[in-house]
């Protein structure tokens, strides 16, 4: 450990170990059973990390939507973080913006219309109102769900970054974890995300061995995939924007406001001059905050073709933004990414996920009609 290091961890060390004691204290009356969790009756994958951030839960959602949702009904539902409103939501054309719902929930929208987007602070009570809609979903997903333990997932996904896995972490403000390692033991499936195409089998079993997994848990390895750039503002003839070929070297003003930007930006390196403006996570842009991002775009050099390229989530925001119209003259590109699992023997995820989802719904249907299911009706 570095000098600087042991500076920073004795200077934090008396707030670590209060915040360690209220975690311990939390889980405890879980784990103990004085505090009750519910078992919803209806099928619910949960997906959170034991990190603060940026473990790839956004792109995992999709991945879980996409799987699922052209051949059952399902929904996802979020807390909203960073939404104007209050209260249980079900997305629409009228209303998937990020001010309504929040940024993810307002980006799955649009892209997953036929799934049914919900936001609501108190994930029991959301469960409840989407089981008493006159057409029910067969699943429901949920986002960051993992410390939210009033609610007990159908199957538990527990996200870790290969180059920042949760073995390698401390708890928070020290470190990035959000609780004890030992918590990962909760989780049905942990994806490594964000790791290399091709790991040694030898460097694989290490690192699994030290996640510490448990006989009932399935690992899977997982990356990013990048696609083509697309257009902030297709509604907009004018501007004139067509499709980014990231092919060719660019100057790129790298916008971003999410919690870990570093693997995009390193991604976009690779090829291009880039200046990145970075915000916090959930950013909500103001007036500055789009001069700002009109004064960075003017100042890139003209010695090869220019643009600004941004995430889809950061996208939502822009676009819902009051201050919008000062960008749509500006060649803005979201890039979209998504998720895939590497190659490997043995069981693949999506036989292991569809497994698990399908056996439950076969099991709540057997048990809707009986004496049992009428006696303990989900307590929202």
């Amino acid at each position: 450990m570095s000098t600087h290091r042991k500076s920073i961890f004795y200077l934090l060390f008396p707030f670590t170990v209060w915040y360690a004691v209220g975690v311990a204290i939390r889980n405890l009356l879980w784990d103990t059973g004085i505090r009750k969790q519910q078992t919803p009756h209806i099928t619910t994958i949960g997906v959170g990390n034991l990190a603060t951030g940026g473990t790839g839960k956004t792109p995992m959602v999709e991945y879980i939507l996409s799987l699922f949702c052209h051949e059952m009904h399902v929904a996802m539902l979020s807390r909203g973080y960073g939404r104007d409103t209050k209260g249980f939501i079900i997305a629409d054309q009228y209303n998937a913006d990020a001010n309504t719902i929040g940024d993810e929930p307002a980006m799955m929208a649009r892209k997953f219309p036929s799934v049914t987007t919900v936001v609501s602070e108190n994930r029991l009570l959301a469960i409840s109102n989407l089981q008493n809609l006159n057409n029910p979903p067969d699943i429901v997903v949920l986002d960051d769900i993992y410390q939210h333990r009033w609610l007990k997932p159908t199957v538990n996904i527990l996200l870790t970054e290969y180059n920042r896995p949760y073995f390698s972490d401390r708890i928070l403000p020290y470190g990035n974890l959000r609780e004890f390692r030992t918590a990962h033991s909760r989780a049905n499936i942990i994806v490594v995300t964000k790791s290399p195409l091709d790991i040694p089998p030898l460097d694989r079993r290490n690192f699994i061995a030290r996640l510490g997994v448990k006989p009932h848990q399935r690992v899977f390895f997982a990356h990013i995939l990048y696609h083509q750039p697309q257009p902030l503002w297709t509604e907009t003839p004018d501007c004139q924007v067509t499709t980014l070929d990231l092919s060719l070297p660019h100057n790129i003003l790298l916008l971003t406001g999410i919690a870990n930007p570093s693997p995009l930006l390193a991604h976009l390196k690779h090829t291009h001059s880039v200046t990145h403006l970075s915000f916090p996570d959930h950013h909500q842009f103001t007036a500055d905050d789009i001069q700002t991002i009109v004064d960075s775009f003017a100042a890139l050099p003209n010695d090869q073709p220019r643009a600004i390229v941004t995430t889809e989530k950061d996208a939502a925001r822009l676009v819902s933004s009051p201050h919008a119209d000062l960008l749509r003259q500006l060649p803005i590109y979201q890039l979209p990414i998504s998720m895939e699992f590497n190659s490997a023997n043995g069981e693949t995820f999506d036989n292991a996920i569809s497994t698990i989802v399908r056996e439950n719904i076969s099991f709540l249907q057997r048990l809707a009609g009986s004496p049992y299911f009428r006696d303990t009706q989900f307590d929202a």
